[in-house]
């Protein structure tokens, strides 16, 4: 499941266009380098570290209180991301390769749990 959220966590992180007339926010340049997740007792159920290279996520690597690991290696060409390598407790779990037609994804490929995946992607006159 968290190879499934963190892909469209990805996914929607490098997908978003922005509107050349935003004002940005007053903490732009901050990044995010560690998450910790915590249950209603108080317990740390979850930490996630996040790498950067050149203000791109690279690897995103966390453990579970339980002693899971994972991992998410992230990888780009001409600053878009082509590829994610996932893993759980050291062993490769899946991938995922996006294709691009210019600057927007028209499909990808994955491979989950053992099982292939493809989708395409068409996009309106408005880009949407």
């Amino acid at each position: 499941m968290k190879k499934v959220l963190l892909s469209l966590f990805a996914v929607t992180l490098f997908s978003c266009v922005s509107d050349e007339g935003d004002t940005p926010p007053a903490n732009a340049g901050l990044k995010l380098v560690k998450i910790v997740e915590t249950d209603l007792d108080g317990n740390t159920v979850l930490t996630t570290n996040l790498n950067y290279t050149n203000n791109q996520i690279t690897l995103v690597e966390g453990s579970e209180s339980t002693g899971n690991t994972f991992k998410t290696e992230f990888v780009y060409e001409n600053q878009k991301l082509v590829r994610e390598n996932h893993f759980e407790n050291n062993t490769s779990t899946g991938y995922l390769i996006l294709s691009y037609t210019g600057e927007r994804v028209t499909s990808t490929a994955s491979r989950e749990e053992g099982i292939n995946y493809t989708n395409n992607y068409a996009y309106d006159s408005n880009g949407l």
